[in-house]
């Protein structure tokens, strides 16, 4: 086209010259031409570098998805794909060894099927949690069902997969067995009891048993025995077997024991061996042959055994594992029995420590009262003593010592002074016999512990002539003494001083004070915030890790001499020793609130805690419980002002706390005399008028002689727990108010409020039910209050009992709604019938605008989660219309009718309300706040 249109024009063209704008003309179609034709090729060459770069991209996703295939089917982990209904959509092959299932198996199943039937709420609210909010992955403890009908433990990570358009797609789970942590955590509590019972000198054979007791437990369907080594006879004779009749252990002993030699049983051989043995099939197994028939009495086919070893380092016993199956022992399994026989040697140890000493005892009345270790004579007159060469062997001397001097030089500078006053008492004749527990200077340069008994020998004046006795190495039984006095005075999880050690300290410190009149030292009482929602919420194990890392920031933010414990829960006292300035408190208070203010990191979770801190500053306490007591009503103050501070107790908190004493006696004095009754305020349908449901509301009686309110008295009867019968009191009167209306033909649901501490007792949801049947009610004519901050506090058990209180017709309403800790979450996750908007709310309608959006936000709320609205509150004309305008479902409050008797409701209800038009005008014109 280019060439036809030149050739045109140039055959017109007879002189150039004389057309120059047509040659200027053809100069730029060529150009223009000669761009098109550039711009046509690299089109051409973009659009084949486009499909070849698609081509490229499909095949990397392609490889991607592949590898991402191959990655799940290698995870060391059990890993698994389930679509959004929990149908098993791919598993990996760690995920079936972990349940005992085949890939095909476990592809048919849904998860209900493989999961402990008491996770199935946790688990629907976790997965509805991840498909309604952000970001879309979460973990928790699970607890899965192996094949073989064992629980497992596990902590799940699972995550929501998305499509591109951002639509929920599948589910991918993670899962990590913590059986093994589960059992050492129990372990270790069931250790502690034990160590716990030999510390308490127990007798060997209930030790055992418990023991043995405990392996049983742990190794669920065996049977675990202890028998005695007899290094004597070389046998192993008597010992426990819990798990099994009597009859066990009295055919071993008419067998005479079992040898320790190769050529034994299992025992036998693990003991003479030293080492563990084990037996896979016992009836295969020729050396048990004089033993099959006690085998097949009992069906043992596996056996088990490992040494027990004294602190000497001999074997004093032998554990023994017998299984009804051939099924040999698992390495875990080995490892918490290997661990357990340590406190057997414990055990064993400390009953022969205590028969040592009562033998010692004896041979000392027998020897002339003197030991039979480390035999020594003093001649007070001539100034010489003697020794034996056991004495000399325990110091590891090789020449005698001469003079009292020399022994005295030998003992430990803090306890040279104790030995004296000993030895100077019983020469005295202030004691019955010389008996003092010391350190003394062993040759190798280290000091070990001895006990040095002695008697006095007196002339006819009772003048002391000359001493002798004896001298017991008492080392080991020190370094275990320290052992237990360790565990008893230290907390188990973060290793600090528990609350016992801390008020030891602390009545050191108020003696000291005492003396000096210038010493200065304060506590401080810190409790961590929002621990309670953290630990329910990800679990205990993540709680256990909380503390320990609070425990350490908490100590790496004091000074050297400071002292910090555990002293229970969350809670942590610290001691500030020989402060110079009070104000040197408020400094190190705040490095606390600083460093547990920052996130903790756990598992790739950001935590965020902080703490609340009160501070007892030392000004004439006489006990540390006193000066504990104050520093926590500190804290409380602080946390009551804002969470995250500190603040130090004065005057005004103490009055506060005499007065709310009197308070609590008031409150006890009015429960046993019965003057407490409850009002009923109506709450009306706001389109018809008529009265739906009643509140009960707690009134005293004389409450205004005392100028208390009745917030006063429910804030005291929570923190005292006379809540508790109150609470039941008034359920009670509640019952009989809706009976009372029932018949005289109102039936008429009372509304009854629940606190917290009421709802932490296990037994109170069987309570509410058993007392509405006792006065022949139905469910539905009681509704349960609750607040927000409640139902924060409640854990799975309790969220589960009010669902089940719910399932029989009892009403739950969310009271105070908007002034806690609102979430759309409670709508979604606990089981209400009915929120009521908070009064603060309403008092700002109709002209406050945003009273008028909050009142919206809430009321379309209800509307879409199917939930009755309840107006708090309503005391103008002027609320009732815009709130009627507005939809919403109830009304209460002065303008409708004020708290009254329930005679006086009854007559209203029989009488002025029904010559009411709905809602046109108000109930009664009082108006209260």
């Amino acid at each position: 086209m280019h060439n036809l249109l030149r050739r045109q024009l140039e055959r017109h063209i007879t002189d150039p010259l004389a057309h120059p704008e047509l040659i200027s003309f053809l100069r730029d179609v060529d150009q223009a031409y000669r761009q098109f034709e550039m711009d046509r090729k690299l089109l051409e060459r973009s659009l084949e570098i486009s499909t070849q770069e698609l081509n490229e991209r499909n095949a990397i996703i392609h490889r991607s998805e592949e590898q991402l295939r191959l990655l799940i089917s290698r995870a060391p982990v059990g890993m698994a794909i389930t679509d959004l209904e929990g149908n098993i959509v791919e598993v990996n092959q760690s995920f079936c060894d972990l349940l005992g299932y085949t890939p095909e198996e476990l592809v048919h199943k849904t998860y209900e099927e493989i999961i402990d039937p008491e996770d199935f709420e946790r688990n629907r609210i976790f997965r509805t949690r991840l498909l309604s909010a952000d970001p879309g992955f979460t973990q928790f403890e699970k607890r899965y069902i192996h094949k073989n009908g064992n629980i497992l433990h596990t902590i799940l990570h699972i995550s929501l997969v998305r499509n591109a358009d951002g639509s929920p797609w599948r589910f991918i789970g993670q899962v990590i067995d913590i059986s093994d942590k589960k059992r050492m955590i129990t372990l270790l509590a069931e250790e502690k009891e034990l160590l716990e019972l030999i510390a308490s000198g127990a007798a060997l054979e209930p030790m055992l048993t418990a023991i043995a007791g405990s392996v049983e437990k742990q190794l669920q369907g065996a049977h675990c025995t202890v028998m005695l080594h007899d290094s004597e006879k070389k046998r192993l004779i008597g010992g426990v077997a819990p798990g099994l009749p009597p009859s066990f252990l009295e055919t071993l002993r008419d067998l005479g024991g079992i040898p320790v030699q190769k050529e034994s049983c299992t025992c036998g051989r693990a003991v003479a061996a030293g080492l563990p043995v084990e037996t896979r099939d016992i009836l295969e197994d020729p050396l048990w042959a004089p033993y099959l028939p006690l085998a097949r009495q009992f069906d043992f086919r596996s056996c088990w055994s490992i040494p027990v070893f004294s602190s000497t380092g001999d074997v004093c016993a032998a554990l023994a594992i017998y299984k009804k199956q051939v099924q040999p022992l698992s390495q875990a399994d080995r490892n918490l029995v290997e661990r357990i026989c340590h406190v057997v040697g414990l055990a064993i140890d400390q009953a022969r420590a205590t028969e040592q000493l009562r033998i010692s005892e004896e041979r000392y009345q027998l020897a002339t009262r003197g030991s039979h270790d480390g035999i020594w004579d003093w001649n007070i007159k001539k100034g010489t003593l003697y020794v034996s060469g056991r004495w000399q062997e325990m110091l590891g001397l090789r020449e005698g010592i001469r003079c009292p001097e020399d022994w005295l030089s030998r003992i430990h500078p803090s306890d040279r002074e104790r030995f004296q006053q000993a030895v100077r008492e019983h020469l005295a004749g202030h004691s019955e016999f010389l008996e003092v527990d010391s350190r003394i200077l062993h040759s190798h340069g280290k000091y070990i512990w001895v006990q040095t008994r002695g008697l006095a020998i007196r002339g006819s004046d009772q003048v002391a002539l000359r001493m002798a006795g004896s001298m017991t190495d008492i080392t080991n039984r020190k370094h275990f003494e320290s052992q237990l006095q360790h565990q008893a005075l230290h907390d188990s999880l973060t290793g600090l001083p528990n609350r016992t050690l801390f008020l030891e300290r602390l009545q050191a410190n108020i003696a000291r004070s005492s003396r000096r009149k210038d010493y200065l030292f304060a506590i401080l009482f810190l409790d961590l915030d929002r621990f309670k929602i953290i630990n329910d919420s990800l679990g205990h194990l993540v709680g256990d890790e909380i503390l320990k890392q609070a425990a350490h920031r908490i100590h790496a933010a004091l000074r050297p001499m400071d002292l910090v414990a555990r002293i229970g829960g969350d809670e942590f006292a610290i001691l500030i020793e020989d402060l110079e300035d009070p104000h040197q408190t408020a400094q190190i208070s705040e490095r606390i609130l600083k460093t547990l203010g920052q996130s903790f990191f756990l598992d790739d979770n950001e935590i965020h805690v902080g703490a609340s801190l009160g501070i007892a500053l030392s000004q004439g306490y006489q006990t540390p419980e006193e000066m504990l007591r104050d520093a926590d009503v500190a804290m409380y103050r602080a946390k009551n002002q804002g969470r995250g501070r500190f603040a130090t107790f004065d005057q005004s908190m103490g009055e506060e706390v005499r007065s709310l004493h009197s308070l609590e006696n008031i409150i006890r004095l009015a429960l046993r005399e019965g003057k407490f009754q409850l009002h009923l305020q109506p709450i009306v349908d706001a389109a018809t008028g008529q009265i739906i449901n009643c509140e009960a509301l707690l009134r005293m009686q004389e409450a205004e002689n005392y100028n208390i309110s009745t917030l006063d008295i429910i804030r005291v009867a929570e923190d005292t727990g006379l809540i508790i019968p109150l609470g039941i009191w008034a359920l009670r009167e509640a019952c009989k108010m809706a009976l009372m209306l029932e018949e005289a033909g109102q039936r008429i649901p009372i509304s009854v409020n629940v606190s917290a501490r009421q709802l932490q007792q296990k037994d109170h949801f069987d309570l509410i039910q058993n007392t509405v049947r006792e006065f022949g009610i139905v469910p539905e004519q009681i509704c349960l209050e609750l607040t927000e901050s409640l139902l924060m506090d409640l854990d799975e058990s309790a969220l589960e009992a009010l669902g089940n209180l719910r399932r029989m017709g009892f009403e739950i309403s969310l009271d105070d709604f908007g002034t806690g800790y609102s979430s759309l979450s409670y709508l979604q996750r606990f089981p209400l019938d009915k929120i009521k908007i908070d009064r603060s709310f309403i008092s700002g309608l109709p002209d406050n605008g945003r009273s008028q959006v909050l009142v919206r936000t809430i009321l379309d709320l209800a509307r879409n989660f199917d939930l009755q609205a309840v107006a708090e509150g309503v005391e103008t004309i002027e609320q009732l219309e815009f709130l009627k305008e507005l939809g919403c479902d109830a009304l209460q409050g002065y303008l409708i009718q004020k708290p009254a008797p329930l005679d006086d409701i009854r007559r209203m209800m029989q009488g002025k309300l029904q010559e009411k038009e709905a809602l046109s005008l108000p109930v009664t014109e009082e108006r209260g706040q």
